[in-house]
């Protein structure tokens, strides 16, 4: 894997030390358009008592403005959305090695997938000869024991046959 593990990524802010850029808001129609031709300079409003003067008032009220604006502007994301885009910026060259690396990842898991098929088919295979042999074991032992209780009788009927033979002579047929 490329990079930092992707488990220990934070969508927490930058580190103080990394200031965000600057990013100039998108300008922002007004609600409503004011109108400027019946105005007179009677309708502007007054000065307030802290108005320094000049076209835009004094430093401390322009500011007060900044920050306020900056604040607005905190508030809305931006410096964050900022960020997500240099980080997105980041990971794209990342993601596309990545899925090519996906891709040849996929390209060896299908003949392992094929051979891991076959090969339970296999060990089910196995599994059906094992019960035959445990079946057949079991046969074997129950023949065997019934082979080892049948040999008295056997061995009486061999013995019965040999006296009986034995008393009338050899059989001329034999």
């Amino acid at each position: 894997m490329v990079g930092r593990n992707r488990l220990d990524r934070t969508h927490a802010p930058a580190v103080a030390s990394n200031p965000a850029p600057e990013v100039s808001p998108a300008p922002v129609a007004p609600q409503t358009q004011p109108q400027f031709q019946n105005a007179t300079p009677q309708d502007a409003q007054p000065p307030t008592k802290d108005h320094k003067g000049g076209l835009f008032g004094g430093k401390k009220e322009l500011e007060g403005e900044v920050a306020r604006l900056q604040a607005e502007l905190r508030a809305l994301g931006v410096p964050e959305r900022a960020e997500l885009q240099t980080e997105l910026a980041r990971l794209r060259p990342e993601l596309q090695a990545l899925t090519a690396e996906r891709e040849a990842l996929l390209a060896q898991v299908e003949p392992l997938r094929a051979e891991t098929l076959n090969l339970r088919s296999e060990v089910e295979a196995a599994r059906a000869l094992l019960a035959q042999v445990d079946q057949l074991q079991a046969t074997k032992a129950q023949t065997e024991a019934a082979i080892a209780q049948m040999q008295p009788v056997l061995d009486q009927c061999n013995q019965a046959l040999r006296d009986q033979l034995g008393r009338a002579g050899p059989d001329p047929r034999w």
